[in-house]
């Protein structure tokens, strides 16, 4: 039976995954071998959603451009390893969420350094509209966020910040979705406590 009016085919949808997996893996493979243009056009596009990440991971600016110029290199050093099972933008960002735990687990004091309100305000989705009190809770929100422990701020980055589900970030930490969820809901607890102390 022919797909309904106004229903998706699955035919087309499936060839049409496919077709982007095979771009993927074309534009992976420039990248491998040295194409410049590729490489600036991967840069490009990824680069601030990878400093986004960063960023919110560690709460520190200067930190997080030295992580992202970092993981870039670390990419480019296992580009030739993608295979298109998954697209090319899961496969990087699960590439780097791992980078960028280990890099902080090894060259990260343990206490989490605080950025100033102003850095803060240049590096977070800003409006110059934005009113004073709508940023001092973001600033709280960024601050109590900064205290998690690693893997509760990591799920809650992925999943309420970045907007992953948790079928993408499993595969990106390589857990199952079910432990995925599980943490969530004890990170959002954590997180909630975190901000109920700040509160005035």
């Amino acid at each position: 039976m022919g797909a309904l009016a106004g229903q998706p085919n699955q035919d087309a949808i499936c060839g049409m995954r496919l077709l982007a997996g095979k771009d993927d893996i074309a534009f992976s493979q420039k990248i491998a071998s040295g194409d410049a243009r590729a490489f600036e056009e991967f840069y490009d596009r990824f680069a601030t959603r990878l400093f986004s990440i960063a960023f919110r991971l560690c709460g520190d600016a200067g930190l997080s451009e030295d992580m992202t110029q970092e993981v870039f290199l670390h990419l480019l050093r296992k580009i030739h390893l993608f295979n298109g099972q998954a697209s090319l933008s899961t496969w990087l960002y699960r590439v780097a969420t791992n980078f960028y735990i280990s890099y902080l687990r090894s060259y990260r004091p343990k206490q989490y350094p605080h950025e100033s309100e102003e850095s803060l305000h240049k590096h977070l989705d800003q409006k110059s509209s934005q009113q004073s009190s709508t940023l001092h809770h973001r600033l709280d929100l960024e601050r109590c966020l900064a205290q998690l422990p690693d893997g509760y701020r990591t799920i809650i980055v992925l999943h309420d910040i970045e907007g992953y589900k948790h079928e993408e970030i499993a595969e990106m930490l390589n857990i199952s979705p079910g432990t995925s969820k599980s943490q969530l809901h004890h990170a959002r607890m954590k997180l909630r406590s975190l901000l109920q102390g700040v509160e005035p």
